[in-house]
């Protein structure tokens, strides 16, 4: 895994997630603190597991919370394959 595909992969998962979470009514401005958690190779597949992470802010600015996402994401890094809901 290069330094340059896992990147890609990366940028793919949080491209792919921002679009979502804005497309499902979620505005920009109440998001924040996006963090890398995790990423591995899938050893049969090739295809990158990656965990996202990041606040969402309620309706006072006190008010946050963490959600936390898992993506697979091609080998190459540029197409999602699937976006799951990973509970803590």
């Amino acid at each position: 895994m290069s330094t340059e595909t896992t990147t890609t992969a990366v940028n793919t998962a949080y491209k792919y997630l921002v679009n979502a979470l804005v497309a499902g009514g979620t505005s920009l401005d109440k998001l924040s603190n996006f963090r890398v958690e995790e990423v591995v190779t899938d050893q049969t597949t090739k295809n990158f597991k990656i965990t996202l992470s990041y606040d969402v802010s309620g309706d006072l600015q006190f008010d946050k919370k963490r959600e936390y996402k898992d993506f697979d994401v091609t080998a190459d890094g540029k197409s999602v394959l699937a976006m799951r809901i990973r509970k803590v």
